[in-house]
C-alpha cells in the first residue's frame, strides 16, 4: 500500500509543478483548491488505489479490487469519460489532460507519461500485448497507438498521429502512420 501511495503522491507533485510557474511553497488551501479544480488528479488516485487492489498477491485484496472495479469503471467513463484498465502499469510522474483516453489491459509505461486527451493506446483487435512506453514520453491530442510496440525514452508523439511501429529514444513524431520529424542529439531531463 505504501507504493500505492508514494506513485500517487509523485503524481500529485507532478501536478503541483504544472501549477507553478516558480519553485513555490503550497499551502493546504491551494492545494485542496487545485485538487477540486482537477478531476483529472482525482482519477489518478482512484486508479492508483484499484491497480494496486486488482495486481495484488494477497488473494483478498484482488477480490476487493474486482468488487470495486464496476465502480471504478462507471465513475470514470461517465463522469470523467476516461478509461485506463487497472492492469496498465504507469510508473511515477503520470499526468493527464482533459477526457476521452482509452488505455487497454497490457500496456505498461514509465516514469513521467503525459497525456493530453483524447487518445487511445491499445492492441489488435483486443487482443495481445500492448505498448511498452518508455519514461518522458507526451502523447498529444488525438493520437493512437496501436498493437505491441515499444516506444523509447524521451519521445513527443505528435497531435493526430497514428503509431504502428517501434519508436526509438529521443525523437519527436508525427503523421499517419507516424515518422520522425526531429530527433534530438541531447535531451534535457525534465525538473
Amino acid at each position: 500500500m505504501i507504493k500505492a501511495f508514494s506513485l500517487i503522491n509523485a503524481d500529485w507533485n507532478r501536478y503541483l509543478k504544472a501549477h507553478a510557474s516558480t519553485n513555490k511553497k503550497w499551502s493546504i488551501l491551494e492545494k485542496t483548491a487545485i485538487f477540486f479544480h482537477n478531476p483529472n488528479m482525482f482519477f489518478i488516485m482512484m486508479y492508483g488505489v484499484e491497480s494496486y487492489l486488482f495486481t495484488h498477491e494477497i488473494p483478498i485484496l484482488r477480490y476487493l479490487g474486482y468488487l470495486l472495479y464496476p465502480f471504478y469503471f462507471y465513475i470514470n467513463y461517465l463522469f470523467l469519460d476516461l478509461h485506463i484498465h487497472p492492469t496498465v502499469k504507469i510508473d511515477k510522474g503520470f499526468y493527464l489532460h482533459y477526457k476521452g483516453i482509452i488505455i487497454t489491459k497490457t500496456v505498461s509505461a514509465g516514469e513521467n507519461l503525459t497525456l493530453m486527451g483524447p487518445l487511445t493506446i491499445g492492441t489488435d483487435l483486443g487482443e495481445g500485448q500492448g505498448a511498452k512506453i518508455g519514461k518522458n514520453v507526451t502523447i498529444c491530442t488525438g493520437a493512437r497507438i496501436i498493437g505491441d510496440l515499444t516506444i523509447g525514452d524521451n519521445v513527443i508523439i505528435g497531435a493526430g498521429s497514428v503509431v504502428v511501429k517501434d519508436i526509438p529514444s529521443n525523437v519527436i513524431v508525427a503523421g499517419v502512420p507516424a515518422k520522425i520529424i526531429k530527433q534530438y542529439k541531447e535531451y534535457k531531463e525534465k525538473k
